[in-house]
């Protein structure tokens, strides 16, 4: 196929279009800035005189443009997204029922969701991965342990900085608590109800306001939903900001060789400022990083409620020894303590940090398994045939 591949700053594009062009498609790029997601008529008309100047079969992206399902729409060809971020709002766009529109989401239970709302354009489609060969071991990046990602110590950490009522507040803290470090089971959500165990639609309106003087309603090109944006924007970004800030500060005053790579604003966690070595570039450094990490950490954003994310993919790739938070997807796919291995509380983890810091060639063994496994399972190349063939 001729296939438009639309770049907007994903860090795995450019693997994306070599994927795709070893699959036997030619790619054409599109790397206009879309200015807004459903009404940026100037990036339509560019896609629109592309397709027909090349006489394109299909648009493709990383995450899910409404824009450009519009535009595929219009015109009659497929649009393929494979979204990997969560919270990811435009599937709340009314485009996202268009016909053209094949949507690979890496969130099982994302998926579960949409097509309960009457969502059906979309599929469950877990991340793939490509084996990287040749990453060099460097003394600079040899550690015991090292967590690559954010601490979301800014605006984005919107339980702390948007307004709200003491009593929405005191819920929230609840929800916090009961939710941090819990990762193999389902807590009854008693946030959203009253004390009937009814939906408490009066909570759901002071939600709406909450969430439209912060900013965070997208407004009338979507279907409103907003117990899902408070959910997953206030309360599980904060339950993720409590459970990395908890675990890497108490990994960091253990005395291992502890590296820290984030941009986040460490001023008022001195520990964790002392162990960071800054924001890395994902195609050069990062693969050098999990290579040369004994140890390499992952905690999940919890608005990923059972998919794995790019991150855990990425280690296992590079040949990286990953230990994760337990991720129902991430069991389910690769065998914990073989493959991989999981943690269920910071006890836990800290308790299997010392184990493989001490078992070396069983931790080299496992590293090496989740490297052969992910290519086996998740070859990059064999989940985005998955896509096109949607």
């Amino acid at each position: 196929m001729k296939i438009v591949l639309y770049k907007w700053g994903s860090n795995s594009e450019t693997l994306l279009k070599k994927t795709l062009t070893e699959s036997g498609h030619q790619i054409i790029e599109c790397s206009t800035k879309c200015k807004h997601y459903t009404r940026d008529l100037e990036l339509a008309g560019e896609l629109m005189n592309m397709v027909h100047g090349v006489g394109a079969d299909a648009i493709i992206s990383y995450n899910y443009f409404p824009i450009i399902s519009m535009v595929c729409n219009t015109i009659g060809i497929p649009y393929y997204s494979w979204v990997y971020d969560s919270p990811h709002y435009t599937l709340f766009a009314k485009t996202v029922g268009y016909d053209c529109n094949h949507i690979g989401i890496f969130d099982g239970a994302m998926v579960s969701y949409l097509n309960d709302i009457g969502i059906k354009s979309v599929m469950h489609l877990p991340l793939g991965s490509d084996w990287k060969e040749d990453i060099p071991v460097e003394s600079e990046y040899k550690c015991d342990i090292s967590f690559v990602g954010s601490l979301y110590s800014d605006t984005y950490n919107y339980y702390e900085n948007i307004s709200m009522p003491d009593t929405i507040r005191e819920r929230a803290d609840k929800y916090i608590e009961c939710h941090r470090f819990i990762y193999d089971r389902d807590i009854p959500d008693t946030f959203f109800v009253n004390d009937k165990n009814a939906k408490d639609t009066l909570l759901t309106d002071e939600l709406r306001n909450i969430l439209a003087n912060a900013g965070l309603l997208p407004g009338e090109d979507y279907t409103e939903d907003v117990e899902y944006i408070f959910r997953a924007s206030v309360l599980e970004k904060k339950v993720t900001v409590d459970e990395r800030r908890i675990l890497l500060e108490q990994v960091a005053g253990k005395g291992y060789d502890f590296r820290l790579y984030t941009g986040s604003d460490l001023s008022t966690l001195p520990l964790l400022k002392r162990a960071n070595r800054g924001y890395i570039d994902y195609n050069s450094i990062m693969p050098v990083v999990f290579r040369n990490s004994r140890i390499n950490l992952n905690m999940t954003l919890r608005s990923i409620h059972t998919g794995i994310p790019l991150r855990a993919l990425d280690i296992m790739g590079c040949g990286g020894f990953l230990l994760s938070n337990y991720q129902k997807e991430l069991g389910e796919i690769f065998e914990d303590g073989k493959e991989v291995v999981m943690f269920r509380s910071v006890e836990d983890c800290i308790e299997k940090i010392d184990y493989y810091l001490e078992h070396e060639e069983e931790r080299r063994q496992i590293a090496h398994n989740g490297k052969i496994a992910v290519g086996e399972k998740l070859g990059l190349k064999e989940q985005l045939n998955k896509l096109l063939v949607m």
